[in-house]
C-alpha cells in the first residue's frame, strides 16, 4: 500500500500496477479481488494525471482491465458497464466512432449491459413462488 499511495505520477508505474494486479487476479483468489480493484482504481487515476483523462492508455490499460475484474472476476456487470462505457467513449474521441477499437469496446459494453440486465441484484426482483413456496 506504500508503493500505491506514494509512487510519481507517471505511466510506467501504472502500467507495473495493472500488471501486478493481472497477475494477482490470475492467481484465483477471491480474497485479493479487491486489492486487485484498488490497484487498478489507482493506476488509472496515475494515467489520468499522466497522460490526461482521455488518453486511450487510460482505456487500454486501466479501465478494460477494471472491465475484466469487474465483469468476469467478482459479476459487477454495472461497474463492468461503466468502466467499459468510459472506455469506449475515450476511444471515440481519440480514434472517432467507426474505428475498430471502439466497435469492439462498444460491444463488450453492450454484452456487459446484458448481463447486467439478467442480474437479479440488478433488477432487484422478489423470489420466484410456487404453488409450494419460495423457489
Amino acid at each position: 500500500n506504500t508503493l500505491i499511495r506514494k509512487g510519481p505520477a507517471n505511466g510506467s508505474l501504472a502500467v507495473q500496477l495493472i500488471s501486478f494486479s493481472k497477475a494477482l487476479y490470475r492467481q484465483g483468489r477471491e480474497d485479493r479481488e479487491k486489492d486487485c480493484e484498488a490497484m487498478l482504481k489507482h493506476a488509472a487515476k496515475i494515467l489520468e494525471v499522466a497522460r490526461g483523462p482521455e488518453h486511450p492508455d487510460v482505456a487500454s490499460h486501466a479501465l478494460m482491465a477494471l472491465a475484466d475484474l469487474y465483469g468476469k472476476g467478482m459479476g459487477r456487470w454495472v461497474d463492468c458497464f461503466d468502466a467499459l462505457e468510459k472506455a469506449a467513449k475515450i476511444y471515440s474521441k481519440a480514434f472517432g466512432p467507426d474505428h475498430k477499437t471502439t466497435k469492439s469496446t462498444q460491444k463488450l459494453a453492450e454484452e456487459a449491459r446484458k448481463n447486467m440486465l439478467e442480474s437479479r441484484a440488478y433488477r432487484k426482483q422478489p423470489p420466484l413462488v410456487s404453488t409450494v413456496g419460495i423457489l
